[in-house]
């Protein structure tokens, strides 16, 4: 009788792998890893992970090879093991999903880097900062939250109020539109756009989890000013149009700006092209245009997200983020490696 097939451990393999190489190992060296004769085998094993959620298959039109990459489970699944490395710096995570323009998909890839994180073991604070409360709807299943809920609540009283619990590993403090509010409150006392950073320390939050994600409003206000002055970490999602790309610069150009405020080098965590149409030349252009500002500045540029009419137009449904959505979590997958090689996180219990 043949022997189960012991998923998480080949899933932590590749997981290590990557953070080891700061890519994903290639077939050859999974071979190896797993003392096979050749990369056939591997590949048949990196199928069965593709199938079970712990790698993402991604093939771009101008590559013949399909390219895989671990999953945040993949990374839940190496913290399990107690094998996850010590990153660059000893801090929780703290990410604000951040591009003053609207419509950029930052509450996808917020609620994308939440939930997958907290599905893979990891403990998650995901901080709706934005009145709309686009995330707080979805993961709340369009229940509204009460004022007191929300950030609201401490700039009135001096402290965070208690979050809502989505599942066993993800809280959620939220958002509604009556929050527009805490503008004015933060504008009554100097220094209180830092009440926010000095909250989550204060608070013991840090302690009780191993990533906070903020997700933000479609321009700059004295909220989203507080979540940056709290972050550590900032990822900026894009439309590799003209448009798109002229403020996804600007707003990497800010996050560099506020990591040298927060004595941080490596304050911009990356930039996701998100919603790219590779028929369109005006996306090709824009995509390679920012690849190589980025480049410059030494920031990340992750796997593009491409456009999906059906996956975004439904994009509150739960089924949006599902496992068949490989393009999503090969970036997701990227950004956690991304978060993993900077920041310490405690891992899955």
């Amino acid at each position: 009788m043949a022997s189960a097939v012991d998923y998480p451990t080949l899933a932590a393999d590749v997981a290590k792998a990557t953070l080891a190489n700061g890519s994903a190992p290639s077939l050859a060296d999974l071979a190896e890893t797993w003392g096979l004769a050749g990369p056939a085998g591997a590949l048949k094993r990196i199928k069965q992970l593709v199938r079970q959620g712990y790698v993402a298959a991604l093939k771009r039109q101008d590559e013949e090879l399909t390219r895989y990459h671990p999953t945040p489970r993949a990374f839940g699944a190496l913290a399990a093991r107690g094998d996850l490395p010590k990153g660059a710096r000893s801090l929780i995570p703290i990410v604000a999903v951040y591009n003053e323009a609207g419509g950029m998909g930052k509450s996808t890839l917020a609620r994308a880097l939440a939930e997958g994180m907290a599905n893979a073991g990891f403990k998650v604070l995901a901080i709706d900062a934005d009145p709309q409360g686009t995330l707080t709807s979805w993961l709340l299943g369009g229940e509204e939250p009460a004022l007191e809920e929300t950030l609201f609540y401490l700039y009135k009283h001096r402290s965070l109020p208690e979050p809502r619990q989505v599942n066993e590993n993800l809280h959620l403090i939220p958002a509604m539109p009556e929050m527009h509010q805490v503008n004015e409150l933060i504008g009554q006392v100097p220094g209180t756009t830092m009440y926010l950073a000095r909250a989550l320390k204060k608070d013991g939050v840090l302690e009780r989890y191993d990533l906070v994600v903020f997700d933000t409003k479609g321009a700059r206000d004295a909220l989203v000013e507080s979540a940056l002055m709290a972050a550590n970490l900032a990822l900026v999602p894009f439309q590799p149009s003209p448009k798109g790309v002229v403020g996804g610069l600007a707003a990497v150009q800010a996050m560099l700006g506020y990591g040298e405020f927060h004595d941080l080098d490596d304050f911009a965590l990356g930039a996701v092209p998100n919603m790219l149409d590779t028929r369109v030349k005006a996306d090709r252009r824009g995509l390679e245009h920012i690849r190589g500002m980025l480049a410059e500045w030494g920031v990340p540029l992750f796997s593009p997200i491409p456009y999906r009419p059906a996956a975004f137009r439904g994009a509150e449904m739960k089924d949006s983020l599902g496992a068949d959505n490989q393009p999503l979590w090969y970036t997701m997958g990227e950004v956690v490696a991304e978060i993993l090689r900077r920041r310490t996180v405690r891992g899955a219990a």
